[in-house]
């Protein structure tokens, strides 16, 4: 019972990560390779290694064997693929239980045990494979001290970075200037805006630019009003091209999940829109109402009027977590354009002013 609610619960964190981990493991085998796949697309080899890490049956390699067997054929070494996989989802899912409160020694040795199982199903295998758990963990570490190296050089030359977080959806970017920085956590300085969020999310990406080559993910350790300046810890390269998109195209979260009547054919169903943008939206239910790739309609209010749009969106996946959490594709109209923008206009601006109300506690 103990190995299924692992899995089970492994299952649910992977869930939660699948974009950032398609879009590491899509890098990771473009990278191996050192170019595209000729016919293969690495977006679909991603998604099969994905559903290896998320199936149950931790001994059954059949489904996905064709796949990784063309992989190997084409040059790339699943050995190492597998370990850096695992790497990335071994840091990200001790950063889970910490936030989530799971008592963290234990439920990080199950993680650990559960990833260790998955790498020895492939090496056992792909014999050929030259990866090696313990060595791809020093080179992690080397990694990581390379991070807080670049962080001292940017204090010596008195350079800036870039932090971004999100409250609701919306993205707070600002400057910031390193005032510290030792063997593991470096001091900040920003505006009081970015400080706020932080404290909120407990942690923050800096931004890839000049100095970084990629995105740069750390906690935030502590957060002091008093002299402006926050303190980060644990930083490490972040691999997502979902994080921009998450810029550019705002996704956001309403304060109060939006009550909607959704539906196909004749059967209609009660739902809640956790976020929104002008093309995607994510539906929790507490009935089963469509599958995959299923279009259906979302009637609900953006305004205090009570006038009612209906979008037509499509299933891209689903998940069950005490309740149907769906992932829709909005299918585009100009009405709908129209009215989803103006509700994402005035829900940044009340996200905004949500912050800056929360700041007063803090700062006289």
């Amino acid at each position: 019972m103990e190995n299924r609610e692992t899995i089970l619960r492994s299952k649910e964190f992977l869930f939660s990560v699948k974009g950032e981990f398609l879009e590491f493991c899509k890098n990771e085998i473009v990278k191996l390779k050192g170019s595209l796949l000729d016919n293969e697309d690495p977006n679909e080899s991603a998604k099969i290694i994905y559903e290896f890490f998320a199936s149950e049956n931790e001994s059954d390699l059949m489904p996905f064997k064709k796949n990784f067997l063309s992989l190997k054929r084409k040059g790339v070494d699943l050995g190492i693929l597998f370990l850096n996989l695992a790497l990335f989802l071994q840091k990200e899912y001790l950063n889970h239980i910490k936030n989530a409160g799971y008592e963290f020694e234990e439920e990080a040795i199950k993680f650990i045990v559960f990833l260790e199982n998955k790498v020895k199903i492939i090496e056992s295998f792909f014999i050929n494979s030259k990866g090696n758990y313990k060595e791809a963990l020093i080179k992690e570490r080397k990694k990581a001290e390379s991070i807080l190296d670049i962080f001292k050089n940017i204090q010596e030359n008195r350079q800036s970075v870039k932090l971004l977080n999100f409250y609701r959806g919306v993205p707070i970017e600002s400057e910031a200037f390193v005032l510290e920085c030792d063997d593991e956590l470096v001091v900040l300085r920003t505006s009081h805006l970015q400080e706020i969020v932080m404290k909120i999310n407990g942690k923050v990406f800096v931004q890839k630019g000049d100095f970084f080559p990629q995105t740069v993910k750390a906690d935030v350790e502590l957060v002091n009003f008093m002299n402006n300046s926050v303190t980060i810890k644990n930083p490490r390269y972040y691999f997502s091209s979902r994080l921009q998109k998450s810029v550019k195209e705002l996704k956001i979260e309403p304060k109060f999940p939006l009550s909607v009547k959704a539906g196909k054919n004749l059967a209609i169903f009660n739902g809640w829109i956790l976020n929104i943008s002008l093309k995607e939206l994510t539906l929790m239910s507490e009935e089963d109402i469509c599958e995959k790739e299923e279009e259906i309609f979302i009637k609900l209010s953006f305004e205090e009027s009570g006038e009612v749009t209906e979008i037509v969106a499509r299933v891209e996946d689903k998940y069950f977590k005490n309740g149907y959490y769906y992932y829709f594709l909005v299918i585009s109209s100009p009405q709908n354009d129209e009215r989803i923008g103006s509700f994402i206009k005035r829900r940044t601006k009340e996200a905004i002013f949500e912050l800056e109300e929360e700041l007063k506690h803090y700062i006289a």
